[in-house]
C-alpha cells in the first residue's frame, strides 16, 4: 500500500477524497476495512518528551486495516512535539508491525505541507505520491452537478432535465 500527500486549500474535498479512498481500497481487496481515522495532527503531539511517539503509534494501531487521514498534517514539522510525532510516522511506517497493513494519507495547504516534508529526510520517501486538490468556482460545481443530473434514469427509463 501506498501512503499519500493531499494537498489543498480547506473544502476542496481532501478527507472526502480519503473517505472514499477507505471504500475503494477494501473494495477491491486490498484493505480489509473500509474504515477511515481522521485525526488532526495537533492530537499526534504531546505534552512531554515521549508522548507523541504513543500518541502516534496509538492512532496507527486503530489505523490497521484502513486508511489513517492526518489532517493539517503541516502542523507537524512547526514545534518539538511536532516533529518528534513526524519522526515517529516516518519510522513506523517501515517498522514490521505497520508496513503494508494500512494507507497512511497527510492533509493540508500545498505550500505548508512542502515545508513540513523538507523538514524530515525520510518523509518525501514514505509519501511518494501527492494528490493536488484544486479550487472549484461556484460555475465549475454548477456544471459537474448539471451533468451528473443528466445521468439520472427517472422510473420511466427517461432522463432528469436539470434545467427544467
Amino acid at each position: 500500500l501506498e501512503h499519500y500527500i493531499f494537498a489543498g486549500n480547506s473544502g476542496t474535498g481532501k478527507t472526502t477524497v480519503a473517505k472514499c479512498m477507505a471504500s475503494i481500497l477494501y473494495r477491491l481487496g486490498m484493505l480489509p476495512t473500509d474504515r477511515c481515522v481522521v485525526v488532526s495532527a495537533a492530537s499526534l503531539g504531546g505534552k512531554y518528551v515521549g508522548s507523541a511517539q504513543d500518541n502516534v503509534r496509538k492512532q496507527f494501531e486503530e489505523a490497521i486495516g484502513g486508511v489513517l487521514l492526518i489532517d493539517e498534517a503541516y502542523e507537524l514539522g512547526k514545534s518539538q512535539f511536532g516533529r518528534e510525532s513526524l519522526t515517529t510516522i516516518v519510522a513506523l511506517l517501515t517498522e514490521d508491525d505497520f508496513k503494508g497493513k494500512f494507507c497512511c494519507v497527510m492533509a493540508g495547504y500545498k505550500d505548508d505541507m512542502n515545508v513540513m516534508l523538507d523538514s524530515n529526510q525520510g518523509a518525501r520517501s514514505r509519501f511518494s505520491t501527492t494528490l493536488n486538490f484544486e479550487n472549484w468556482e461556484p460555475k465549475n460545481c454548477m456544471e459537474l452537478c448539471i451533468e451528473k443530473a443528466k445521468e439520472i434514469k427517472t422510473p420511466e427509463g427517461g432522463t432528469v432535465d436539470p434545467l427544467f
